[in-house]
């Protein structure tokens, strides 16, 4: 099996110009794996979700240890974060 690197750069170059596609892609895939016929719950499914452009980085959203810094990430994504929820 390719590692998650490779399989993201096999992804974004066949979905370069189509991110709605790459997006319904994915969701596909996560439906495959995680579903209620599967064993999980309604609550644990998962319904939204967002690609961002960059990883996050260490010195900005992560600490030297990798632990997110969630308040950091709050403001930086606040846009986003908001139009998951705004449904």
């Amino acid at each position: 099996m390719n590692s998650f690197k490779e399989l993201v750069e096999q992804l974004s170059e066949k979905y370069k110009d189509d991110k709605e596609s790459l997006h319904n892609y994915i969701k596909e895939k996560i439906d495959e794996k995680i579903n209620c016929k599967l064993g999980f719950k309604n609550h644990e499914l998962i319904n939204r979700f967002l690609i961002l452009e960059k990883p996050f980085e260490v010195g900005k959203e992560l600490s030297a240890k990798l632990e997110l810094k969630r308040n950091i990430i709050m403001e930086c994504y606040k846009k986003e974060i908001d139009l998951l929820y705004a449904h």
